[in-house]
């Protein structure tokens, strides 16, 4: 395992239980390497371009072009040992911890600018949508230049200016509404609202394409009468009502909440509980039961919480413990 991958597990664990600060600090330093990464490719192969073929424009954009990738590739591997695929990857959920963390901290969230976390949002949307083109560097890098001071990530400059930021932000959210990540579109809903930029128009706006989604969006309907010419008629009135919850951004629950009792619970109570925990949705076989079990307990595996003190050890074994519990009652109710 990289050590981005494990420095992501470590965020992934610390954003599980709360500490979303903490979390966004490494989320922070695996976002900043992998830009830096980026960025010392593309300045390399600028510098090259402009010192050596600079009679003609069109062989340095070539070169640029047909080099970017895999000099990128190579650098990935020697810093990271990693392929590109498996960086994205680690791009993509680490760019998904970092901004759920500014959403769900009050610190974070009056700490940066909505333009700057509405661009990241951008640049998450683009990792997502062209996650399976080869070029997806290419096109991420159309949208954003990594500013690189010295070995570490000055920066990211938009390279749009906010109306078409924004413009590209609901283009984005209409093509990713037909993905695994169309819950997407929630995560920036509720960041604006949050922010108070609800009637803003591109809020408006992303709220009209959320609501067009038939998988996330429930809708009420009144019937008025209202009498026209001695008939009666019915006019239907649409009206937004509730989001789904995006089970990638289901909101951590407060510690003042009432703890569960298993002494009390029923067994309706206990498998909604404990598949919960086990993340079990919808019809599960046998066999699904222990994948998930196997899935959860690794998340808080001894390995992964040992640097990261005293507090969160004793939270990843309460958790363990009540992982086990589940699985074990589990396993008696539907003879495992």
């Amino acid at each position: 395992m990289s050590n981005i991958s494990k420095l992501r597990d470590a965020a992934d664990l610390l954003l599980n239980f709360g500490k979303y600060d903490e979390a966004y600090d490494i989320y922070d330093e695996i976002y900043s390497q992998i830009w830096c990464a980026l960025g010392t490719v593309q300045n390399g192969l600028s510098e090259f371009s402009f010192g050596f073929l600079t009679h003609d424009i069109r062989p340095a954009m070539e070169f640029k072009s047909n080099f970017l990738e895999p000099a990128i590739n190579t650098i990935f591997v020697k810093w990271f040992d990693l392929d590109t695929n498996q960086t994205l990857n680690e791009f993509i959920f680490t760019a998904y911890g970092h901004l759920q963390c500014v959403c769900l901290s009050n610190i974070l969230l009056n700490k940066f600018t909505s333009t700057t976390i509405l661009n990241e949002f951008l640049i998450l949307y683009n990792l997502i949508l062209h996650s399976t083109d080869e070029k997806w560097i290419t096109y991420l890098l159309r949208i954003v230049t990594p500013i690189i001071d010295g070995n570490r990530l000055k920066k990211i400059r938009s390279n749009h200016p906010e109306n078409a930021t924004n413009k590209l932000l609901l283009q984005s959210a209409e093509k990713i509404k037909t993905t695994d990540w169309s819950s997407l579109n929630l995560v920036v809903l509720d960041y604006m609202y949050k922010i108070g930029a609800r009637n803003s128009g591109l809020c408006v706006s992303l709220q009209s394409i959320i609501s067009s989604d038939p998988n996330y969006s429930k809708y009420r309907y009144k019937k008025q009468d209202k009498k026209q010419k001695g008939e009666k008629n019915y006019r239907k009135e649409e009206k937004y009502e509730r989001y789904e919850k995006y089970e990638r951004y289901e909101k951590r629950e407060s510690s003042k909440q009432k703890q569960f009792d298993s002494t009390e619970a029923t067994d309706e109570d206990k498998i909604k509980h404990y598949g919960s925990l086990l993340g079990l949705k919808g019809k599960v076989t046998k066999s699904d039961i222990r994948k998930k079990y196997l899935e959860a307990i690794g998340k808080y595996h001894p390995d992964k919480v040992q640097n990261l003190g005293e507090e969160i050890i004793a939270l990843a074994e309460h958790k363990t413990k009540e992982i086990n519990a589940a699985y074990d009652w589990l396993k008696m109710k539907f003879n495992l």
